[in-house]
């Protein structure tokens, strides 16, 4: 069964009333909950969504022993269960509380009623939020339930009394709010994650963990601990650790069906040590003191114009670029190691090997917890997540490594009101150091390495406007942005496919250091530009294990 959860936020065009039924005198109070504060009851807000329902898609509705859809989703009196959960809407900021005194009309004498004087408490300015909680089963999901319930939901123009006298009229807001969470690596062993490989014999891990690597830990214990599979190779190919959805019996019982089924969509980002994340590469540092901070070659508006620090005297202020990871605007430091050296055992002299001796530098200290990564990961939700109680997470993980146990942050709201605000900022300012008003500008930093194809790339000099225009489409920036400005460090990029036996080798493919900034220059104003891009997770290839994800960067205060 599928559960969505959606954010609803209710912003009242005129003073709002849902009375209590309780009178203090002649003043008749609005409902509130338990913190005092007033609400929209869960209650008031499912009939409401209910006769909308009904209404909308004309469903055939009788008062007993009724079967119709929305007796299906809304539950009915013959007990069938409500697969919709409402919750009582809060406000989500200050609210004016006011006082409408009115009284009641002799409709025969046209003329006031005795006794009829009465008062009533109004909430204006403001606007009430929470969350809806609907679960389908698939015979729900083939008849779009899901598409006509939003619609019911959006359909909402008035709620509580006074209707007809003006009082009651909202807008209403319904966003689906993915299962999108912050999550924390807490390693209780020491962790080495393989980057490059080296010529020699020294193995050191790399500062931050790919999420081709947490979702290969995750396969890894899906197929572990499969009731349906009884070895580590899939039945269907020749890969070990493949996840697939076998839709047997012992799969209906298995506790983690919805991760199975779901595998595919699942996106995971890049982990970084906590609190840290790469520092954009368009941000240089003072070469005498790192306390000065960071100074953004953007801010300098030419190619000629030299990036200074200034907070050291002239002919002393040089900047320098740095690429590694930053904490709280600084360079971050906090990675201790372990150098541990190890040899290979001959099986048949019970000796150790000739010529095999290696050094291992796994990390053993991040932050003052001990080993902590931080990432997101989407597709999963709350109730699975916390069913996962260990992954072991890249090299020598059957001797002891990377044991860690997982646990949550907040859920990752979607913050395009932000990102909007963040971009106009960003435009203005660089609009003006570079005296040009024709265009809008974004710049996107990315947050890992972009990884990319090119077919047929043209040999000997490449002229820069043509090599933006490759790399532009290389990675799929969508029509209506050209590439103005690139930060970026690239380098090629191969593998072998850990999931067949022989390690075969991957295609090489091309790697945009995590760090990169891409200025865009649109003709779209910043509201369609934001709007389009938002669309995308990320760019490039691979975007699913965290690669090519970005953030919208902004100028730092120096």
């Amino acid at each position: 069964m599928k559960k969505v959860t959606y954010k609803i936020e209710i912003s009242l065009k005129s003073p709002l009333i849902v009375s209590s039924g309780e009178t203090d005198s002649i003043v008749r109070s609005m409902i509130i909950g338990i913190d005092g504060r007033p609400i929209i009851p869960a209650t008031t807000l499912k009939g409401i969504v209910r006769s909308n329902y009904i209404y909308l898609h004309h469903c055939q509705h009788k008062i007993y022993k009724c079967n119709c859809e929305a007796c299906m989703l809304f539950g009915s009196q013959n007990n069938r269960s409500s697969l919709v959960f409402f919750e009582d809407l809060k406000p989500s900021e200050e609210y004016y509380v006011g006082i409408r005194t009115q009284t009641a009309i002799d409709r025969y004498r046209r003329a006031v009623h005795l006794n009829s004087l009465f008062s009533q408490k109004t909430i204006e300015n403001t606007t009430f939020c929470g969350e809806i909680s609907i679960y389908l089963p698939p015979e729900l999901e083939k008849q779009n339930v899901k598409e006509k319930f939003e619609q019911a939901v959006k359909f909402i123009e008035m709620i509580g009394s006074g209707k007809s006298r003006g009082l009651g009229h909202v807008k209403v807001c319904i966003e689906e709010v993915g299962n999108r969470w912050k999550v924390y690596l807490n390693f209780k062993s020491p962790v080495l994650v393989g980057g490059r490989k080296s010529a020699t014999n020294f193995i050191e891990g790399i500062n931050y963990i790919p999420g081709s690597v947490v979702r290969a830990a995750l396969a890894k214990f899906i197929v572990l601990n499969c009731k349906a599979q009884n070895d580590v190779y899939s039945e269907s190919s020749e890969k070990r650790f493949w996840v697939e959805f076998k839709n047997k019996e012992a799969c209906q019982r298995c506790e983690f069906i919805n991760i199975c089924k779901n595998f595919k969509e699942i996106k995971i980002s890049f982990f970084y040590p906590k609190g840290t994340k790469p520092n954009p590469l368009c941000d240089m540092i003072c070469k005498n003191n790192e306390d000065h901070g960071f100074y953004s070659e953007l801010l300098c508006g030419s190619e000629d114009k030299e990036t200074k620090c200034s907070k050291c005297p002239e002919g002393n202020n040089r900047v320098e670029k740095y690429a590694g990871l930053v904490s709280n605007g600084k360079p971050y430091s906090g990675i201790e190691r372990m150098y541990m050296g190890k040899t290979a055992i001959n099986h048949f002299t019970k000796t150790a090997l000739k010529g095999s001796l290696f050094t291992l530098a796994p990390i053993v200290k991040t932050c003052a917890e001990g080993v902590v990564f931080e990432g997101v990961i989407e597709g999963i939700s709350e109730e699975d997540l916390e069913k996962i109680k260990e992954l072991r997470i890249g090299k020598y993980t059957s001797s002891g490594f990377g044991i860690a146990c997982l646990s949550f942050g907040d859920r990752k709201e979607n913050e395009e009101d932000k990102l909007r605000e963040k971009a106009k900022q960003f435009s203005e300012k660089y609009k003006e150091i570079i005296k040009n008003d024709n265009s809008n500008f974004i710049a996107l930093y990315f947050v890992s390495d972009i990884l990319f194809k090119v077919d047929n790339l043209p040999a000997g000099y490449i002229p820069t406007e043509e090599y933006l225009e490759i790399f532009k489409n290389a990675i799929g920036i969508p029509e209506g942005f050209d590439i103005h400005k690139i930060f970026s460090q690239i380098n090629l990029f191969r593998g072998v496919d850990t999931s067949k036996s022989d390690f075969t080798p991957k295609q090489i493919m091309y790697s945009a250091q995590a760090g990169t900034v891409l200025v865009l220059k649109t003709q779209k104003t910043i509201d369609e530009a934001v709007k389009e891009l938002v669309k995308f997770k990320g760019f490039g290839e691979k975007v699913e294990d965290g690669y090519g994800w970005f953030e919208f960067y902004e100028f730092k205060n120096n």
